[in-house]
C-alpha cells in the first residue's frame, strides 16, 4: 500500500526505514543535548513523541513521523506539535535530513520538469553567502533545503 503525505509517496518499506533508523536515533545512550537556557535531551523527546529529528535550528526542530508526516515544535514547547503543510519547508527538512540519515534518500524528492531554479543560489543548492563569510562548510542552509530548486 502506497500512503501520500502532502505530496510525498510513503511505502510501507520507507515508513520502516524511518521507524528503524528513529529507533536507532533514540536507543543510542549518549543524550543528544540542545544548549538552551534550560538543556534539553533531543533523545528523550525524539522517543516520548515518536517523531524522528531531521532539521534544527535556533528557534526548533522539525522532525519526521514514521507514516512521513512532517511536523515541527519550538524549543519552548518541544511537547507541542504542529503540522508542516508548506511543501518548500518540508523538502528542506527531507533534503536536510538525508544528510543526516543517508538511509532515508528516497525520502527526497525528484525535481520536477516544470521546477524551477532557486533565485538564492541559481539552482546550485549551496546559499553564496557561506563564501561571503568565510566559511568552508555550509552553515547557512539556502531559502530551498539545499535542492536548488523550487517545488511547484
Amino acid at each position: 500500500m502506497l500512503r501520500v503525505v502532502k505530496g510525498m509517496s510513503i511505502t510501507p518499506a520507507s515508513s520502516e526505514k524511518i521507524e528503524a533508523t528513529l529507533q536507532e536515533f533514540v536507543a543510542n545512550p549518549e543524550p543528544f543535548l540542545m544548549k538552551l537556557d534550560e538543556p534539553l535531551d533531543l533523545r528523550k523527546v525524539a522517543a516520548e513523541l515518536n517523531v524522528l529529528p531531521m532539521f534544527w535550528d535556533f528557534g526548533g526542530c522539525y522532525a519526521i513521523r514514521p507514516d512521513g508526516e512532517i511536523v515541527s515544535f519550538v524549543w519552548d514547547e518541544p511537547y507541542k506539535l504542529e503540522p508542516e503543510n508548506d511543501s518548500r519547508i518540508c523538502n528542506l527538512v527531507l533534503f536536510q535530513g538525508v544528510k543526516k540519515y543517508p538511509e532515508l534518500s528516497e525520502l527526497v524528492p525528484p525535481r520536477p520538469s516544470d521546477a524551477e531554479d532557486c533565485s538564492h543560489c541559481g539552482g546550485t543548492g549551496v546559499e553564496p553567502t557561506n563564501a561571503k563569510l568565510g566559511f568552508d562548510e555550509e552553515r547557512i542552509v539556502c531559502y530551498r533545503g539545499g535542492l536548488g530548486w523550487l517545488p511547484t
